[in-house]
């Protein structure tokens, strides 16, 4: 990894424009993330993600969901390109690529809990894939617990609905 001692995002952006021209599409999404990852409020590393993104092989499974994050706003947000983008990697094939963008993800950040479940959900599959039971194991409980928590929320809303109903 390239790290200049000036601003660490313009390394990760070269970085990645290098790997892409090299064509080396997966190691130059992850690139982007990982840059993304030290400075989420890139502009910069986000529209260049999103540029190799589009220029990649993988376009046209990625285009009809940008497409649909741009309709919902969410194109913007860091996390929720940067976890789709790790997803379709994985889709792909991309096991290691994947594993380095989705854990970018998380150190993003994101509020809501389905959103991080589903990243938990496909590191657990690209390290299974990797053949790292341990990690793939460990991302598997994150998820169940994401997925408890949500049932409970669920549960309570629902209580709270039935509730409200009953009083009425």
């Amino acid at each position: 990894m390239i790290i200049y001692s000036g601003k660490t995002d313009m390394a990760y952006f070269r970085q990645g424009v290098a790997l892409q021209y090299l064509g080396r599409h997966a190691d130059a999404l992850a690139a982007f993330a990982s840059g993304l990852a030290q400075d989420p409020k890139s502009l910069q590393l986000l529209v260049g993600m999103v540029e190799a993104a589009m220029k990649s092989p993988m376009r046209d499974s990625l285009e009809p969901t940008y497409q649909q994050l741009q309709k919902m706003k969410l194109d913007k947000s860091p996390f929720v390109v940067v976890s789709v983008v790790g997803q379709e990697l994985l889709t792909a094939g991309h096991h290691g690529a994947s594993v380095v963008v989705l854990e970018a993800a998380l150190k993003i950040g994101t509020c809501s809990l389905k959103l991080r479940g589903s990243v938990f959900s496909a590191l657990s599959s690209a390290y299974w894939s990797l053949g790292n039971t341990e990690k793939s194991t460990g991302y598997m409980q994150q998820d169940l617990d994401v997925a408890k928590t949500l049932g409970r929320v669920m549960l309570f809303s629902f209580i709270s609905v039935q509730k409200g109903i009953e009083e009425s």
